[in-house]
């Protein structure tokens, strides 16, 4: 009961948001509004201005850390990340091919973004107000975002990818909403898994549920470029446990080195280990039983992962 009130107070409203407005994220869109700090460091371009955002320092509370001033920086095959680490600018290139991982979370107000490489992971905090400002950097990391502009005929296309999803509009809502809006025009859908929530133990009383523990549900997307999880923040969840948000996890084909799955007991009886080039690995639970699609989805992996397979 504590640690949800904890859980509620921390992802509030009014913790989550800046003390003003002139802490929010904004995109500059010259070199005249570069901040100060930051000049020495700003990246050379010859042609177009990139698309920066300018993130301000926030101040830290009693709960939070002082929050840096930063810039993100993108130009067309890479990514600029600039920091005042103690009043000393600092820039950071990074290829977008080299990354082999993009994590977007969101909880409420609070969102993030964790991008690894293989020697690197940095995360990125921002308020989910101003989502739509760093949608632009998650399509560029994205390589399913490397396609043409979009003409009808790509809009009809699209369309007919997201009713593969259509499933799940009458099986879980929210995984619905949220996988549409995980897939980019121009992406096409080879295959998908969704693993239901799994009750694990109930509690009763005079014959009626007074508590109930059990593993929330999952979604697994696999695309022609890339593989896409859906999941909540925690794994698993009390009956009067709400939960908020989810996490995307993008995993590009190219830098996934091997997907697996194993046979275990319990009602979670099938893994899923999907090992990534810099050998970290992502791991997912089905049940045989309750999850949807698994063996096509299996299959669907066993038939290459190769981002020039249609």
């Amino acid at each position: 009961m504590t640690s949800e009130i904890l859980l509620n107070e921390w992802y509030s409203y009014k913790r989550s948001m800046p003390k003003s407005v002139g802490a929010w994220p904004r995109v500059i869109k010259s070199y005249k509004d570069v901040p100060s700090e930051f000049l020495r460091v700003f990246p050379e371009y010859e042609i177009a201005f990139p698309y920066t955002l300018v993130i301000p320092e926030e101040k830290g509370t009693f709960f939070q850390s002082l929050k840096s001033a930063k810039m993100l920086c993108v130009s067309e095959d890479r990514l600029f990340l600039l920091e005042n680490v103690r009043g000393i600018a600092v820039s950071r290139e990074i290829p977008l091919d080299s990354i082999v991982s993009l994590e977007h979370g969101r909880i409420l107000l609070k969102s993030w973004l964790k991008i690894s490489t293989g020697s690197n992971t940095m995360t990125i905090p921002f308020n989910t107000v101003n989502e739509n400002l760093f949608l632009p950097v998650i399509e560029a990391i994205r390589p399913a975002a490397k396609h043409e502009a979009l003409s009808p005929l790509s809009q009809i296309r699209h369309q007919q990818e997201l009713s593969k999803l259509g499933y799940l509009w009458k099986t879980n809502f929210k995984y619905f909403n949220l996988s549409r809006k995980s897939i980019l025009p121009g992406e096409s859908i080879r295959e998908v898994v969704y693993q239901p929530e799994i009750q694990l133990s109930t509690l009763t009383l005079f014959k009626k549920p007074v508590f109930s523990k059990a593993i929330t549900g999952h979604l697994a997307i696999l695309t022609d470029h890339e593989l896409i999880l859906i999941n909540e923040v925690e794994k698993t969840k009390n009956s009067q446990h709400l939960l908020y948000g989810g996490i995307f996890t993008y995993l590009p084909l190219k830098q996934i080195s091997n997907v697996t799955f194993q046979e275990k007991k319990g009602q979670t009886d099938c893994v899923m280990n999907v090992t990534l080039s810099d050998e970290t690995c992502y791991r997912a639970e089905f049940s045989s039983n309750s999850a949807v699609n698994l063996e096509l989805f299996k299959e669907a992996c066993a038939n290459g992962l190769n981002p020039e397979t249609v």
